[in-house]
């Protein structure tokens, strides 16, 4: 029985990291791509240019579940803790800057370990999306 809920429980968590991933690849999709379509558009239409600020605070709202709200938080406030490598290249966020954020938020034990787990899947997700951008920009400046 016991080892049921534990399978159960590894489940449940891989399920939680996959829509956190999901959610907030949506958010990083819609910051690089939709902010600079509306630009576009407001450029155009100054009718479109009226509502342009509202749609941005739409746009910027954060649609992550309101559960992962602190692991959100703790990741920006964490983004830029990290080191980077030859060439330029970022490394993750370091496990010691995230074990001492939580620390200092008053975290121990599994609330550690659950932060430490989504704040490194938030970077991941990250990490993925800068090179996504970084690979479309080589091609698109190969192409001109």
């Amino acid at each position: 029985m016991r080892l049921a809920r534990v399978a159960h429980r590894g489940q449940l968590r891989r399920d939680l990291r996959k829509k956190l991933r999901a959610a907030f690849r949506a958010e990083l999709d819609n910051s690089a791509e939709g902010i600079e379509d509306l630009r576009r558009m407001a450029a155009l239409n100054p009718e479109i240019a009226a509502t342009f600020e509202d749609k941005l605070r739409e746009r910027s709202a954060p649609k992550v579940p309101g559960w992962a709200q602190i692991y959100v938080k703790a990741w920006s406030d964490l983004e830029h803790d990290r080191s980077l490598g030859h060439g330029g290249g970022m490394t993750r966020i370091h496990y010691a800057s995230i074990s001492q954020y939580g620390r200092d938020m008053g975290l121990t034990g599994s609330a550690l370990q659950r932060l430490a787990l989504f704040v490194r899947e938030l970077d991941e997700e990250y990490l993925s999306f800068v090179s996504e951008q970084i690979k479309k920009a080589q091609e698109a400046a190969k192409q001109q």
